[in-house]
């Protein structure tokens, strides 16, 4: 009997720890899952036929200034070249910057298709300047979305890493000004996309 009395503390201590133990454990459960939830709720998934601007769409006309300080207009290459929009994180985006240095060797098929490339970031339109000064670009555009006014009215926010900056996406709009592809390469899966995979996509959508 004294041997069992003295058993007793003991067993309530370790029933005490177990307990301690599976109260820890739960409530790290709900914290992870609240925190998947709440990731969730802030990066819902895209869904096609969902977004403002599709496939069928008239593409929202907008006015942007380059590197060069030259103004772009998406409404005056209408009936004479092709537009592929790359919307994207720009300066913060390692990925996004390989990208448009990428596309840049598709020149020569671009210009056959009669595609005008112009990669659109939220950057100040000076430090894209020295960016694209450094890195040799020649013949896309890289056009200054500070505002984030053309990538609202494209449906392009809240898909990146970075919150309100525009994701990864790709948006080619034909000569008669109608979105003929979109591709959003939204976090996990953004790129830098392979060239021949964003050229056979374009080819696709032109019918050539």
């Amino acid at each position: 009997n004294e041997r069992d009395f003295a058993l007793k503390p003991r067993t309530s201590s370790y029933v005490k720890r177990g307990s301690a133990l599976k109260v820890t454990v739960f409530f790290l459960i709900l914290i992870v899952a609240v925190g998947v939830i709440a990731y969730a709720a802030l990066n819902p998934p895209v869904q096609k036929g969902t977004k403002a601007v599709d496939v069928g769409s008239l593409a929202p006309d907008f006015s942007l200034t380059d590197t060069s300080s030259t103004v772009f207009t998406l409404s005056n290459y209408k009936g004479t070249s092709n537009v592929l929009l790359f919307f994207n994180e720009g300066l913060a985006c390692a990925p996004c910057l390989d990208e448009m240095k990428n596309l840049e060797q598709l020149n020569q098929q671009f210009t056959t298709l009669k595609v005008v490339l112009a990669s659109i970031t939220a950057d100040e339109r000076s430090a894209l300047s020295n960016w694209a000064r450094a890195s040799g670009i020649q013949y896309g555009k890289v056009l200054s979305d500070q505002s984030v006014q053309v990538a609202r009215s494209y449906d392009m926010l809240g898909y990146s890493m970075h919150g309100t900056a525009p994701g990864h996406s790709f948006v080619l709009v034909n000569m008669s000004g109608i979105v003929v592809w979109r591709q959003d390469y939204y976090p996990p899966s953004m790129g830098p996309v392979g060239n021949s995979e964003i050229l056979s996509k374009v080819t696709q959508a032109l019918g050539a």
